[in-house]
């Protein structure tokens, strides 16, 4: 008998996750936030959960400016850090305002959520 005892061939694992959106509008790139945003919904994402990731990044981001990110754990204080020097603190609240706003007005259905989340992303990144 012949046995393979070789090593596996390891496939390129790409993060092609909300979290990469999330990092993707950090790091205020348009086209690849835009893109992961459409392979995540293609994908079956929620929004709801992709809302949830977005607001997370940027509230880090704020609170990295604002000198309050005590409670972040060294990877996401790390990247909150490289982060908050694309951004202004003005532009930084009105983008979580909008998140807010997003999330209130397509539950009470004044809005569609891909869509507004979609708007979000050409906007404001």
């Amino acid at each position: 008998k012949i046995i393979n005892c070789g090593a596996k061939e390891k496939t390129e694992k790409r993060d092609d996750g909300a979290f990469a959106l999330g990092d993707a509008v950090g790091r205020r790139d348009r086209k690849a936030a835009w893109v992961l945003y459409q392979e995540a919904i293609l994908k079956g994402g929620v929004p709801e959960e992709i809302h949830g990731i977005l607001f997370w990044q940027m509230k880090n981001i704020l609170l990295v400016k604002q000198g309050g990110a005590t409670g972040l754990t060294p990877y996401p204080l790390m990247k909150a850090k490289t982060f908050a020097t694309k951004w202004q603190d003005k532009e930084i609240t009105t983008a979580i305002t909008k998140l807010v706003d997003i999330y209130h007005q397509s539950h009470r259905g004044i809005v569609e959520f891909p869509v507004a989340l979609e708007m979000f992303l050409l906007e404001t990144v």
